[in-house]
């Protein structure tokens, strides 16, 4: 047969993942064992994974090859091995089941889920899910790497001091979603046309996780905090979605650090209790989020194609006038939010031109002189309770005349 070829194979596949993980502390494949073979024509292979799996041991390779696929089997990992597929058009479509630590799986295209039981230092990589997720249940301590996920698949993050990168994720709902989970690094990985790229919720102050170097593309939202702080959140790249925040406490915003961020080519500018800041057209702002500012003014940015253009939340007397706020989700939000004046500005093409939301009391804000594109009329326009366009401009305002 060819068992020979695939066992250079093996090797080769191995040698750049022996060497120590310098993140993980451990060797992402153990190759000191034998190798048995699911599929094919040889005389002794198997023709189930889970007979492969109950006769290896510790530190045994399971090759799987293609042209046997697909796999119609639910199947349950038990012991330290590498299973390995042929390709990736070996398609396994069934669960597979971790509940062993230092599993290692690489070249399978699943259409179900692997779920992960609690299990430590396992590795995944090389793989594509079909509408399928990996699942961490409390597992710590692993790797997913170069694996492509697609049609409403991602990874549900609900563990500890994972390791997530050189991924793409492509037509998911929430492509990465964690919660109230820490230490895990989430980078150099690529979202695109996604619900939501990564969704957070929760987390602990200063021990949260740290997602960088990563690209967002055209997501319903690239980044969504809900109630989540002490993330780190640096030098990714979004085009046509960007960072959303939600929460009723300080923590949800002011607990993050959120730097060096780009979107449409624009700095992301997210300031936390600062005050006395001018952000004008010398910076030329992607998107904007204050977070306990006092007297902050925004003038003269063109901010559009983002998920929410100007976010603020608990901010007092700022001043936002004379932008160009347009084909955003959301132009404008305030929170918890008052005595700021918003005037001069032009709302164009925005699902929602201006967002208020309030926890703690209906607080009134200056509105005064905005075009606003679904508002022809000479007459005041309501935003919210308390808050009132008194004098809305019918023609665009020209500031940049």
């Amino acid at each position: 047969m060819k068992k020979a070829v695939i066992v250079g194979i093996v090797s080769m596949l191995f040698m750049p993942a022996i060497a120590i993980n310098e993140n993980m502390g451990h060797e992402s494949f153990i190759t000191d064992g034998k190798i048995l073979y699911v599929g094919g024509d040889g005389p002794n292979n198997y023709t189930h994974i889970q007979d492969a799996i109950d006769a290896a041991k510790d530190g045994d390779t399971i090759f799987v090859y293609d042209e046997s696929s697909p796999y119609y089997e639910d199947f349950m990992i038990y012991k330290s091995i590498n299973l390995i597929g042929e390709n990736k058009n070996v398609v396994i479509a069934g669960t597979c089941l971790i509940v062993s630590d230092c599993v290692n799986i690489k070249n399978f295209t699943f259409e179900k889920n692997i779920d992960n039981v609690g299990k430590d230092f396992c590795n995944i990589s090389n793989c594509i899910f079909n509408s399928s997720y990996i699942i961490l249940r409390g597992a710590s301590n692993n790797r997913i790497s170069r694996c492509l996920f697609n049609a409403g698949g991602g990874i549900a993050l609900y563990g500890s001091n994972n390791h997530i990168f050189e991924n793409k994720f492509i037509h998911c709902f929430e492509a990465i979603a964690c919660d109230s989970y820490e230490g895990n690094i989430i980078e150099n990985n690529n979202f695109s046309f996604n619900k939501i790229g990564i969704y957070l919720h929760g987390g602990g102050w200063g021990y949260g996780n740290t997602i960088k170097n990563n690209s967002f593309f055209e997501n319903g939202i690239g980044i969504e905090l809900s109630e989540a702080a002490g993330h780190r959140i640096y030098n990714n790249s979004f085009t046509g979605d960007g960072i959303s925040t939600s929460g009723k406490v300080y923590e949800s915003y002011g607990g993050n650090d959120i730097f060096n961020n780009t979107i449409n080519g624009k700095p992301i500018i997210y300031l936390k209790e600062k005050s006395g800041v001018v952000i004008d057209e010398k910076i030329d702002a992607g998107q904007i989020i204050l977070v306990k500012c006092s007297y902050i003014t925004i003038k003269h940015q063109k901010i559009n194609n983002t998920c929410v253009g100007v976010r603020l939340w608990d901010c007092r007397n700022c001043k936002i006038y004379e932008n160009n706020i347009s084909n955003n989700d959301w132009g404008i939000w305030l929170q918890d939010s008052k005595g700021n004046a918003i005037k001069h500005n032009n709302f164009m093409k925005n699902d929602f031109h201006a967002v208020i939301t309030t926890w703690k009391g209906i607080y009134h804000n200056r509105w005064n002189r905005n075009y606003w594109d679904n508002w022809r009329i000479p007459f005041p326009k309501p935003i919210g309770l308390k808050n009132v366009d008194w004098l809305p401009m019918i023609k665009p305002y020209r500031w940049w005349k």
